[in-house]
């Protein structure tokens, strides 16, 4: 059974409620070579590191690792990401995708939460992106703290 959680976001005083469903096995599979692929060739990982090593060198070298990456070949993986998100609005889903997500989030940084929690819910199985469990999301600030409700089935 697939992951999936439903998360609420705070945008410029605005509530969204998003709902995030794991890509299927298959397309998550070819997900993560590809992305392999685009950060392995373009980051410095140890000798013999798994991809738990992506994270750590992403989180430690910050912006400085993410310059190395082609934008143009990460951009289909981010696009793709975002595609398991949906707005939920007034009880109807609607498929999240790079030309509807401008309608409705006006932050920069609510959309790189949205992407954190799309990352969370597909690649969980790698340890330190898992959801929480909880009714309410680990911030990874204090100042994120309201900003992220979250609970998962």
């Amino acid at each position: 059974m697939r992951k999936e959680a439903t998360i609420t976001l705070e945008d410029d005083g605005n509530s969204l409620t998003f709902h995030i469903k794991q890509m299927p096995a298959t397309q998550l599979e070819s997900w993560i070579f590809r992305a392999v692929q685009v950060l392995g060739s373009a980051l410095e990982l140890p000798e013999g590191a798994g991809l738990e090593a992506v994270g750590s060198v992403l989180e430690k070298d910050g912006l400085r690792a993410l310059a190395a990456i082609d934008y143009d070949k990460a951009k289909p993986l981010l696009d793709e990401m975002l595609g398991t998100a949906s707005r939920m609005l007034d009880g109807v889903s609607y498929p999240c995708t790079i030309d509807t997500v401008d309608g409705y989030i006006g932050n920069v940084s609510t959309l790189l939460k949205l992407r954190m929690e799309c990352f969370r819910v597909n690649l969980g199985f790698f340890g330190s992106a898992a959801p929480s469990g909880s009714a309410e999301a680990k911030p990874t600030s204090p100042r994120a703290s309201k900003a992220i409700r979250m609970s998962t089935r």
